[in-house]
C-alpha cells in the first residue's frame, strides 16, 4: 500500500507529460492534489476491507467457529479502520513532500 501511494504521489513530473496535460486543461493543483489524495485514499479502503475479508474467511476456515461474535469485533475493526486511514495520511504527506522536493 505505501509503495502505491509514494509512487503515485511522486509520479507528478512524468516524462510523457500527461500531468502537463491536466494542467493546461485549467484544473488548479489543489484539484489535482485532492484528486490524488482522494483516489489513494479509496484504494487504501478496498484493501483494507479486502484484507479484513480475507482475514475472516480464513479464521472461519481454519477455526470453524463462528457463533463466536460479539460487539468487540467490530469496535476492533473500526479502530484497525482509523490507524490505516491515519497511517495513510502520513504516507500521502511524506510522499508528497518528497515528490516536490527530490
Amino acid at each position: 500500500l505505501s509503495v502505491f501511494v509514494c509512487s503515485y504521489c511522486c509520479s507528478e513530473n512524468g516524462k510523457n507529460g500527461i500531468m502537463k496535460n491536466v494542467y493546461s486543461k485549467g484544473f488548479s493543483r489543489e484539484k489535482v492534489f485532492f484528486a490524488k489524495y482522494i483516489l489513494s485514499f479509496l484504494y487504501t479502503l478496498v484493501v483494507t476491507f479486502s484484507c479484513f475479508i480475507l482475514a475472516f474467511i480464513v479464521g472461519v476456515i481454519l477455526l470453524k467457529n463462528v457463533d463466536g461474535f460479539s460487539g468487540k469485533i467490530f469496535i476492533n475493526i473500526l479502530i484497525q479502520l482509523i490507524i490505516v486511514v491515519g497511517i495513510h495520511g502520513i504516507i500521502f504527506a511524506i510522499a508528497t513532500k518528497i515528490g516536490k522536493s527530490g
